[in-house]
This record gives C-alpha cells, sequence and structure tokens, in this order.
C-alpha cells in the first residue's frame, strides 16, 4: 500500500477539530483558536497520515527547546480506517520523517482510575497499542494535565538507554522535557495546569 504524510493545512482545520472533540476527552485538546495560532506560529506541527490517496490519520507533535525530544499530543485514526494497522503505521513513518533521532514522548490516560469497565479497558488497549509500538512505560512519574491523571510513554532513540541504571536520570530529563514543552504550550498563565512529580525508583 501507498502511504505519505503531509502538514495539516490550516484550512481544514476546522473540520479536523471536529474529529479531535470527538476522538480525545475534554482537556487533552486545546481550544480551537489556541491550536490554530500555534499550528501557525510552528509551535506545534500537524500531520495527517495518507494512504492510497485517502486521509486515514493524523497527529499533533511538539518538539521541546533542545529539539531532543517529541511530544506527539495527540494521534488517531479516523474512523472508518481503524483496526487496519494505520496507527502503527502513522508512529513508524513519523519517526523515520519527523522525529528522526529524537526520542518520542505520548500521554496516556490512566486505566486504574476510571470505574466504568469499558473506559478502562479502552485505556489499556491505548498502553498496549503503544508498548506493541516500541514505547515505554515511565510509572514513576505522577503527570496530571487539566486534572486528567495520565502516564507518560518513551520511544527513547537509541542513544537514550533505559535501565536499573539510568531510569532515575531518564525521569528527571522527561520532567525538564515535559515542563519545557508545556511553558511553550499553555503559557505562564495556565502552566500551573500540569503537574508532575517523580518518585525515586530502585528498579525496573
Amino acid at each position: 500500500m501507498a502511504y505519505d504524510i503531509r502538514s495539516i493545512n490550516l484550512h481544514e482545520l476546522r473540520d479536523l477539530y471536529i474529529n479531535i472533540v470527538n476522538d480525545f476527552a475534554p482537556g487533552e485538546y486545546p481550544p480551537y483558536e489556541t491550536l490554530y495560532n500555534q499550528l501557525e506560529n510552528d509551535i506545534q506541527k500537524g500531520f495527517v497520515l495518507v494512504n492510497d490517496k485517502k486521509d486515514v490519520a493524523y497527529s499533533i507533535c511538539t518538539a521541546d527547546s533542545t529539539d531532543s525530544f517529541v511530544l506527539v499530543s495527540l494521534l488517531a485514526v479516523y474512523n472508518g480506517h481503524r483496526g487496519k494497522g494505520f496507527g502503527s503505521k502513522f508512529i513508524e513513518i513519523l519517526k523515520e520523517s519527523y522525529c528522526g533521532e529524537r526520542s518520542i514522548i505520548v500521554e496516556v490516560e490512566k486505566p486504574e482510575v476510571v470505574l466504568e469497565q469499558k473506559e478502562r479497558n479502552i485505556r489499556e488497549n491505548r498502553i498496549k497499542f503503544y508498548e506493541k509500538a516500541g514505547f515505554i512505560l515511565l510509572p514513576d512519574i505522577d503527570y496530571v494535565l487539566w486534572d486528567i491523571p495520565m502516564y507518560l510513554m518513551i520511544l527513547p532513540k537509541e542513544t537514550l538507554k533505559i535501565n536499573t541504571d539510568t531510569i532515575n536520570d531518564v525521569n528527571e530529563t522527561i520532567g525538564k522535557v515535559m515542563g519545557d514543552i508545556y511553558l511553550k504550550l499553555l503559557g505562564k498563565k495556565f502552566f500551573y495546569k500540569m503537574d508532575l512529580n517523580i518518585k525515586n525508583k530502585t528498579g525496573l
């Protein structure tokens, strides 16, 4: 199958935003005007995965100030194209064409904080999806965004080794990276909406 990746056109953002609202919980995405301005000013990057000339998935990404990490804050496959491996393919192509040698970070909602089994299964499956793509869960980073408890997961570049000897340093680095990224995204006024604490880990 023929795949391509293209940048999101600002003229199509309003229609795309309808999908974002349907695909993600409130608080996981910025207001429309904020997202528009961030894309327009290259604070965030938006991409669409194209398969055989059809748009099948989209993502919103932000690099940190050191250009060593990329946060994929939103990634979803369009209705009608799910369950066909497009999400995994999108990550693979993003890694090759955009992220390059940078480590990739994603946010996933914590399954254990919800009572409804259906929603818990969705969250658990999301974590399994990223683990299958090579991401590592960082359970010792307590992370809350807009009052939503989340886990952070990382697809590390080859030079970033994660093991029992390095995990505390990795967690500290990721904490600084997320602070850097969200200060840029939220600004000083709303930066308090991101809360991050790191527990010391003695082993994986």
